[in-house]
């Protein structure tokens, strides 16, 4: 489905980064956090699972990324 509109409003973010913290505080460490918005507004919380990390490291600035996948593009657009 696409995007009606790259604006939020007001909260969303603050609301979504509160989610974020309270999982990253129940499980311990980072979350990749999958999520979706109902038509009334409100967020969902679909899965939550570790957040991977560069090998060696913390990952964040600096840190070397992945190399890249040597392999034919599959899908695009989402």
């Amino acid at each position: 489905m696409p995007c009606e509109s790259n604006h939020q409003p007001p909260g969303r973010h603050a609301a979504l980064a509160r989610m974020a913290v309270r999982l990253e505080e129940a499980y311990g460490v980072p979350q990749d956090i999958e999520w979706a918005v109902t038509p009334a507004g409100r967020i969902l919380i679909l899965q939550c699972r570790p957040l991977e990390q560069v090998e060696g490291g913390a990952g964040g600035p600096g840190a070397e990324a992945p190399r890249p996948v040597d392999a034919p593009l599959l899908l695009t657009g989402g």
